[in-house]
């Protein structure tokens, strides 16, 4: 076997090199063979250049290779041992902190950039390190103290440090031994920067002036011994990562004063308060002087950063956020805790049924909050959250606990997951009150439903007005013992994408407005979540309604804006993802942490949860509207001459809709839209307001030919079309068209 490395390989440019390399890996060399071909290569040559080049870029490349694989977080020792051997290798400080940037998430980045500084302090040199490094020394030591002492700058090795003092060292008194006289010291004590060679003259400058009766300004010491840095520590991965953790803990005190002291410098007046520590960030507490805007460090995480990032360890803009009577500034924490689901939720505690809660988070003070949806300051909740910013995981933490905490008697759960991803592990709960919805069509029929049981929920009171029942906690307050009304609570994820189906858009609108302004008080309780909080997805009158927000980490500052209903918040945008969210009422505003519920990870945890919900005992009766969602759903598309959603390909609600069935050619009355087994297909006029020239037509029939999917044609003819509501309606139109246009050639050729 052998790799295409040869003489001319090794001594040509390193690009050509690199290629080598590259080449050979993607042919099945692994490492070692590589390495092995090339001390052959340089053996037969006598030149090693190439050999180190191709050791060097081998080593790069595992170390690459060890971080591009899908994980949550690393493994500290693993993250570690990867950046030393990388280290050992020659592989260069920035492209180590660069791959560590790519690969790594915000915690394990903080924690690769002090393991470096670690490493590249405490490693010992290899013997031809240190023996090039004094050869270096010894070139320079002859042109004079000042040129020497610039190999200061910049070197940061612990171990080369002591090398270059002891050298001097030796050097001074060699100086003095030959009679220098006082003012060479003390000339050359002016020109050097370092600190410890400036002590070292200082005192071989005292000395002499003693033995020539000279007075100098400072005091006369001691020559003897030589002071050093202090030994390198352990390179052990398991020491060394309790080391860089306890190293980075600045004393939140002495770090207060730090920001104080900066913001005195901006001409901004504080007092330092007080710090906390949470299990995602630590917080400073400041008070304002009297007089001061909060506006005039609102935005000051940036040059927290530029003046302070070192000595604190922050490496992005801490936020900044006005509490009461103080300022807060949350400086992130490099080893920052998980908040697991399984360490903070109790299903032993007595079932409250006009307390019904879902778990928040835990805040600053390692205070756990619940959020109760009783309250009459949440009821409905709204929120968004970027990718990777743990909204999921709040949403399935928030239904396991409900499913698995309350009986069918007491909650149900209404479902929508238009994207397939968070919320399908529920389908088979008894605690539904219809299938989960993985479509916009299936959504409105939902929330038709739910304004449907609301009024009759509201029939019921008004039926036991006499006893004074306006509201569901009254109603069970009286009732139970007897029968409960139960809460319904309604989660929808990615609302945005649900609402981009201009079809069904009317109705899911004026549907989630009714539930929005009325619902609570009935048991009905909306949770309605996005990816990003667009504006024009969800209606700024629709989303004014929703009392709780619970704002993750955004993308932008504008889609913080959103998210907290505040043209001027922009803390969403400082969150650090995985879990950190606003949780914010008319009375209630506090950065917390969400719980982990790590389903992927501890599976038999989370399907042992689950399996306890369904098959759990419900020792209460529930009070029943009669209306059920497969009855309704086939009373409304009766009544408003629609077919059933279960025989068609799609429903449309247009007012001007011709129903057409293509086996009979004939039109349909609302008797024959039921008969059963039939497939019915039809169309609206709303679809037929785009066509498509012969140009296009050619165009959609070589990609459908060539096995394009519908969604790939519409992006190669069209292009990227604008973001927003309006951009996922014209896609909508215009896949239709496609999806017709190559349905119809598909009629042609059975024809």
């Amino acid at each position: 076997m052998y790799l295409p490395v040869n003489e001319s390989n090794i001594t040509s440019e390193v690009n050509p090199l690199l290629a080598v390399v590259l080449g050979a890996k993607q042919q099945g060399y692994n490492n070692q063979q590589i390495i092995q071909e090339a001390q052959r290569a340089a053996e037969c040559k006598g030149d090693d250049t190439g050999y180190h080049y191709v050791v060097a870029t081998v080593n790069q490349i595992e170390f690459l290779e060890k971080l591009n694989r899908p994980t949550i977080a690393y493994n500290r020792e693993f993250l570690f041992n990867a950046i030393y051997q990388s280290v050992l290798s020659g592989m260069s400080d920035a492209d180590v902190i660069r791959v560590c940037g790519e690969y790594c998430n915000l915690d394990d980045f903080a924690f690769c950039q002090l393991a470096l500084e670690y490493i590249l302090v405490n490693r010992i040199p290899s013997d031809s390190e240190q023996a090039n490094f004094l050869r270096i020394v010894d070139e320079k030591i002859i042109l004079g103290f000042e040129v020497v002492c610039e190999l200061f700058i910049g070197l940061k090795n612990m171990y080369l440090n002591n090398l270059l003092r002891k050298v001097l060292d030796s050097h001074i008194y060699q100086l003095y031994l030959e009679s220098k006289p006082v003012e060479y010291f003390l000339n050359s004590r002016e020109k050097i920067a370092d600190n410890w060679v400036r002590d070292r003259l200082k005192r071989v400058a005292s000395i002499i002036a003693v033995g020539s009766s000279k007075q100098l300004e400072f005091d006369v010491t001691s020559l003897s011994g030589v002071t050093l840095t202090s030994a390198p520590k352990s390179l052990e991965a398991s020491d060394a990562v309790d080391e860089i953790i306890e190293s980075s803990q600045f004393n939140l005190d002495e770090a207060g004063e730090l920001v104080v002291g900066v913001l005195k410098d901006f001409k901004i007046e504080a007092e330092f308060i007080g710090a906390y520590s949470g299990p995602t960030f630590n917080r400073i507490e400041l008070k304002l002087a009297r007089g001061t805007k909060f506006s005039s460090v609102a935005n000051f995480g940036d040059d927290l950063v530029q003046q302070l990032g070192l000595e604190l360890g922050i490496k992005v803009p801490p936020m900044v956020s006005s509490i009461c009577g103080r300022t807060a500034i949350d400086i992130p924490r490099v080893d920052r805790e998980i908040a697991y689901f399984r360490d903070y939720v109790d299903f032993d505690d007595d079932i409250d049924v006009s307390r019904i809660c879902i778990p928040g988070g835990v805040d600053v003070n390692a205070i756990f909050h619940w959020i109760n949806l009783c309250d009459d300051n949440i009821t409905h909740v709204i929120g968004s959250g970027r990718t990777r910013s743990g909204k999921s995981q709040f949403l399935k933490g928030g239904v396991l606990y409900l499913v698995r905490k309350y009986p069918p008697s007491v909650v149900r759960l209404a479902l929508s997951d238009v994207k397939r991803v968070t919320l399908g592990k529920f389908k088979n709960l008894p605690h539904l009150v219809a299938p989960v919805c993985k479509d916009a069509s299936s959504t409105a029929d939902m929330l038709e439903f739910l304004v449907a049981e609301m009024e009759l929920r509201y029939q019921e009171f008004d039926a036991h007005e006499d006893e004074g029942i306006e509201n569901i906690t009254q109603y069970n307050r009286f009732y139970f013992g007897s029968k409960v009304m139960p809460r319904i609570i309604c989660w929808i994820d990615e609302a945005p994408e649900m609402l981009a189906d201009e079809v069904y858009t009317e109705r899911v609108e004026a549907a989630l407005s009714t539930l929005l302004r009325k619902a609570g008080a009935a048991g009905i309780h909306l949770l309605v979540y996005s990816q990003r909080p667009d504006k024009d997805a969800i209606k700024p009158q629709i989303r004014s309604n929703f009392p709780c927000k619970t704002a993750f980490a955004a993308a932008r500052p504008e889609d913080s804006y959103i998210a907290l209903a505040d043209d001027k918040d922009r803390r969403a945008f400082h969150l650090l993802g995985r879990g950190d969210f606003i949780l914010r009422t008319n009375e209630f505003d506090e950065r917390l942490q969400a719980l982990y519920l790590a389903d992927d990870e501890d599976v038999e945890y989370f399907r042992c949860l689950l399996s306890e919900a369904i098959n759990q005992h419900d020792p209460y009766v529930a009070w029943e509207s009669g209306l059920t969602f497969d009855d309704f759903v086939k009373q409304l598309y009766l009544n408003k001459g629609l077919v059933d959603p279960n025989a068609v390909d799609r429903i449309v609600t247009s007012k001007q809709i011709k129903i057409h069935d293509s086996t009979k050619n004939k039109q349909l009355d609302n008797a024959d839209l039921y008969k059963h087994g039939e497939k019915v297909e039809f169309r609206a006029n709303y679809d037929f307001n785009v066509e498509f020239d012969a140009e296009k037509k050619n165009q959609i029939l070589g990609l459908h030919r060539r096995g394009y999917t519908v969604e790939e044609i519409v992006k190669e003819i069209f292009g990227d079309l604008p973001g927003g509501r309006n951009g996922d309606r014209k896609f909508t139109k215009l896949k239709n068209a496609v999806e017709r246009y190559i349905r119809s050639l598909n009629e042609e050729d059975n024809l």
